[in-house]
C-alpha cells in the first residue's frame, strides 16, 4: 500500500500495491466462480425436484384410476387374490372306506382323533388317504381349483370331515349317496389302482 500526501488540499491518497491488486482480482474471480456454481447447482436441484414431483403425480394418478371402487377388476389392486369363500367340489375316496363304514366297524363310537388313530391301527389302515378338490373364490371375481391330499391317521384337523365321509357311506359306498350327504361329487378309486399315485389317478379322470 502506498500513501501520497497532497500538500494543496492537505489530504493523503492511498494507492494499492501491485500484489494487493492481484489479490483483489483473484478474490473477484473466486466470487464469480462461486456464483456460477450456485447458479448451476440451483438449476440441477430445481430439475430434480420437478422430476420427482412429476413421478409422484403419475403414481397417484395410476393408483386413483385403478381403485377397486372404480369398477376395475383385476389382479393389480391390493387384495385382489384374497379368497373370500371356498366350496368343496370333489371327493376322491378309496374303496377301503366301505369296510371302515360298515355297521360292524363301530365307527360311531369314535369321539376324537385319538380314537380314530386306534380305529385305523386295528384295521391296518394307517396309510389310508383320500383327496378333496376345493374351489377358492377370490375377491377379484376369479377362482382357482386346488386338490388336497388327506391323511386321516396323521392329520387331526379333518377328523370331523372323515367321520362325515364314513357316515355318508353308511356301509354301502355309493357315489351318489355320499355326494348327497357331503354336497360334492364323489369318485371311487378301486383297490387295484391304489398302488399308483393318487395325484396321477385324479389327473387321469379329468373330472374338472
Amino acid at each position: 500500500m502506498i500513501r501520497l500526501y497532497n500538500a494543496c488540499k492537505g489530504q493523503s491518497l492511498i494507492l494499492p500495491t501491485a500484489s494487493e491488486t492481484v489479490d483483489r482480482r483473484e478474490g473477484f474471480t473466486v466470487f464469480r466462480w462461486l456464483l456460477r456454481f450456485l447458479r448451476v447447482w440451483g438449476e440441477k436441484t430445481g430439475m430434480l425436484i420437478l422430476l420427482a414431483s412429476v413421478m409422484m403425480g403419475l403414481i397417484w394418478l395410476d393408483s386413483y384410476l385403478t381403485r377397486p371402487d372404480q369398477g376395475v377388476i383385476g389382479d393389480d389392486y391390493p387384495g385382489a387374490g384374497i379368497v373370500v369363500r371356498s366350496k368343496q367340489l370333489h371327493f376322491w375316496l378309496p374303496e377301503t372306506v366301505r369296510e371302515l363304514a360298515s355297521p360292524l366297524s363301530q365307527v360311531q363310537t369314535l369321539r376324537d382323533h385319538k380314537d380314530l388313530r386306534r380305529f385305523l391301527e386295528s384295521r391296518h389302515q394307517e396309510s389310508l388317504r383320500y383327496a378333496v378338490t376345493t374351489r377358492a373364490y377370490q375377491a377379484n371375481g376369479g377362482h382357482s381349483d386346488i386338490t388336497f391330499i388327506r391323511r386321516p391317521y396323521e392329520d387331526p384337523h379333518y377328523f370331523q370331515e372323515f367321520l362325515d365321509i364314513l357316515a355318508g357311506s353308511g356301509g354301502k359306498l355309493d357315489g351318489n349317496t355320499v355326494a348327497d350327504f357331503l354336497g360334492a361329487s364323489v369318485h371311487i378309486i378301486s383297490k387295484e389302482r391304489l398302488n399308483r399315485s393318487l395325484s396321477e389317478m385324479i389327473t387321469e379322470r379329468q373330472v374338472w
